[in-house]
């Protein structure tokens, strides 16, 4: 490429490029270093403290509760989102009849954005007029004094019920395409050396599908991890703290106390777990494909 049309494409990206620094990496770098600040709205002076949030954090008494609360929103997100997604990804390249319609219909939750969703379903589990409270009060499921938000155990289900019936369409499209993509003659060849078809599916199809489920399966994991939206929507946090999650608890802290400070150091260790945590799955993954014999068609070729 000439010099002249270099200078023409750096020209073209600058405004973006620019963009993408007032937008981008000022916030994270501020962010990064309000956390080293004693940042509170009511305090005009602003020292610098070292260490003491992230302290203050590791020292707090909610700290645990918080992170278990947010393992099992996260964990409970990623299983039943998994299995799901994979199980109507699966279903939508059978032969089921009405699978058009399936198809269809199956984005829908995933196009709606988050806060419709959340109150959705806060009006569905509703304890007085919910209209799935009335199904199950119907098939003698709960009586009538069953509330979904009353306790924190059912509390957390349901949102995770929300946010999985949201999330599970993407990883279920994402599946069905990469099994459509698949060649007929590898099955076909299987089918003619002796295979039935579970050894069909266990050591055809789901190498296949491997990469796009553990490429889905991460940015489900960095969605959950950061859900804010159907938790706020739902419960706001409660009761009682109950469904209270890293970025429920940030939020708060935030805009509710305005300390910023301590919100900053929070935000920067979310960050790097999710970074850590990332990494253990990507290398834990590796040694569950060797060790099940999961190896993708491109490994094998190499």
């Amino acid at each position: 490429m000439a010099k002249g049309n270099k200078k023409t494409v750096y020209l073209f990206l600058a405004p973006m490029a620019a963009v993408l620094l007032l937008m981008v990496a000022y916030p994270f770098l501020a962010n990064i270093g309000y956390s080293f600040l004693d940042y509170k709205l009511t305090k005009m002076d602003k020292p610098f403290i070292f260490f003491d949030n992230y302290i203050r954090i590791f020292t707090s008494e909610d700290f645990l509760g918080i992170l278990r609360k947010t393992v099992v929103w996260t964990i409970g997100n990623m299983v039943l989102i998994l299995t799901l997604g994979i199980s109507v990804g699966m279903l939508l390249d059978s032969k089921l009849k009405g699978k058009v319609i399936l198809q269809t219909v199956l984005l829908i939750p995933w196009v709606i954005p988050e806060t419709v969703t959340g109150y959705t379903w806060k009006w569905m589990m509703a304890s007085d007029y919910g209209i799935l409270n009335r199904i199950l009060m119907q098939l003698h499921i709960i009586d009538s004094n069953f509330s979904w938000f009353r306790n924190g155990d059912m509390a957390m289900l349901a949102v995770i019920l929300a946010n999985v019936w949201r999330a599970f369409p993407f990883m279920s499209v994402m599946v069905y395409a990469k099994k459509k993509s698949m060649p007929l003659d590898w099955e076909e060849a299987a089918l003619v050396d002796g295979a039935n078809k579970f050894q069909i599916f266990r050591y055809i199809t789901i190498p296949y599908i491997m990469p796009v489920v553990a490429r889905v399966a991460t940015l489900i994991f960095i969605w959950s991890y950061n859900a804010f939206g159907i938790i706020y929507t739902m419960t706001d946090g409660g009761p009682l703290g109950a469904t209270t999650i890293f970025p429920v608890y940030i939020q708060k802290k935030a805009f509710a106390n305005y300390d910023f400070g301590i919100t900053s150091a929070m935000s920067v260790l979310m960050m790097v777990s999710m970074i850590v945590i990332l990494f253990g799955i990507r290398t834990g993954t590796k040694g569950i494909r060797k060790l099940w014999g999961l190896q993708t068609i491109e490994e094998e070729c190499q």
